[in-house]
């Protein structure tokens, strides 16, 4: 048995594009604006995951991670 962690990359809407745009490459906006953040704060908790707590793990993920919509809200700017 092991734990696999799963990243959802969204839906182009036609479902003949889904093959095509879920194993492209990410564009540079994507991989710095959220991909990036994401992963950091997936192994900055997988400790939590491997201690058999994945709700904790997904929690504290959540947790570190807003969405990019959720963190334009946070900038003052």
């Amino acid at each position: 048995d092991y734990w696999r962690v799963r990243i959802g990359v969204g839906h182009p809407g036609i479902k003949e594009l889904v093959q095509p745009y879920v194993l492209q490459n990410f564009a540079e906006g994507e991989r710095t604006g959220w991909v990036e953040p994401l992963l950091g704060a997936i192994a900055e908790t997988i400790p939590l995951l491997i201690s058999g707590t994945p709700e904790a793990f997904m929690s504290e993920v959540a947790r570190r991670f807003a969405p990019p919509n959720d963190r334009a809200s946070e900038d003052p700017a």
